[in-house]
């Protein structure tokens, strides 16, 4: 009740000015300052009690001049009493952590040390002997550009050429484990990739070098190479496959002279010196491993200018084939071989 309501309310009632002073004062000492009189929805702060006559008030409690209210009736000190009671029954303790959202690992990130394949978010734990310096740890992708080292192969030269490559020398036998073995395929497959550079001015008639990437097995050991076999050959004197100057290029599971050649029925030519990317992409068909080889340039889109479908029977993966192995150059006769872009996705 505001003050023109007080009076409006007094006036009805008949009351003189003196009858309403007291009047004022009666409701002041039964209401309390939890009244409406005194309430902060009435405009009051909770403190303030009705005193004076006439039918105007003020707040008792406001004589702090550091701006603290003094709190002079015992309802203020139950109304405190039962708030901050209410409050620390609330909020006590500590809620606890959230559950993890569906599909969030909570084992280790890529690069952890690990003994078994459980223990990884990516369910791949490195495996090998030993000696094997990139065992027992969370397997993750692999990427290696060269752009300032050649970090994960053997036997490359990192070279700032062309924003970073890797250089292979004759026989250098480059070798990566891309990041680490594998005994376990992973759900959906993986790929392996690499740049090479095609040279034809690079040296003579039938000059060669074979690309591998290998899978391994469950006891991760070494189960199956596919190679990409790759010869420069002039005119048609040791190659009937296309003829003048020219990159031919099959795929197979072998290597070597002695195992392999380029020059076979599927093989394809190439004209052009530049980049050209080799990718392994390994996959399952109903359990039995493939491997679809291709060559592309490098940056194109499109169908690949080569492809070999490689599949044998007896590669059951999960209890003949486990994942990845190494990706190595088997042969490099040439004076020097560029790499660039490596991965393992």
């Amino acid at each position: 009740m505001d003050d023109s309501q007080f009076d409006r309310f007094t006036k009805m009632l008949s009351v003189t000015r003196s009858g309403r002073v007291a009047l004022g004062a009666l409701i002041a000492a039964i209401a309390g300052p939890l009244s409406p009189f005194g309430s902060p929805a009435s405009g009051g702060n909770g403190n303030g009690a009705i005193v004076g006559g006439g039918g105007h008030h003020r707040r008792k409690g406001h004589a702090n001049n550091s701006g603290k209210s003094k709190h002079y009736s015992s309802g203020n000190h139950k109304h405190k009493g039962k708030h901050k009671g209410k409050h620390k029954g609330k909020h006590k303790g500590h809620k606890p952590s959230p559950a993890p959202s569906p599909g969030t690992c909570t084992g280790k990130p890529a690069g952890g040390t690990c003994e078994a394949n459980s223990e990884c978010c990516s369910g791949a734990c490195t495996c090998g002997s030993a000696a094997n310096p990139e065992k027992g740890q969370c397997q993750g992708p692999f990427r290696q550009d060269f752009s300032s080292n050649a970090n994960g192969w053997s036997d490359v030269t990192q070279s700032g050429q062309d924003g970073g490559i890797g250089i292979v020398a004759t026989d250098g036998g480059a070798f990566t484990r891309w990041g680490g073995y594998s005994n376990v395929f992973p759900k959906g497959g993986y790929t392996t990739t690499l740049d090479i550079f095609l040279d034809l001015t690079a040296d003579g008639d039938d000059t060669r070098f074979d690309w591998s990437s290998a899978v391994s097995t469950p006891d991760c050991a070494h189960r199956r190479d596919f190679v990409f076999n790759v010869g420069l050959y002039i005119g048609t004197g040791t190659c009937n496959v296309g003829n003048d100057t020219r990159f031919v290029i099959s795929g197979s599971n072998n290597a070597t002279r002695s195992g392999a050649n380029p020059c076979t029925a599927s093989a394809i030519t190439i004209s052009s010196s530049g980049w050209y990317t080799f990718p392994h992409r390994f996959t399952s068909d109903g359990g039995v491993l493939v491997g679809t080889l291709q060559v592309r340039a490098r940056g194109a889109g499109g169908s690949p200018l080569g492809e070999w479908i490689l599949t044998d029977p007896s590669d059951v993966i999960g209890t003949t084939v486990g994942g990845n192995r190494y990706g190595w150059i088997v042969i490099q006769e040439f004076p020097e071989l560029l790499i660039d872009n490596s991965a393992r996705t």
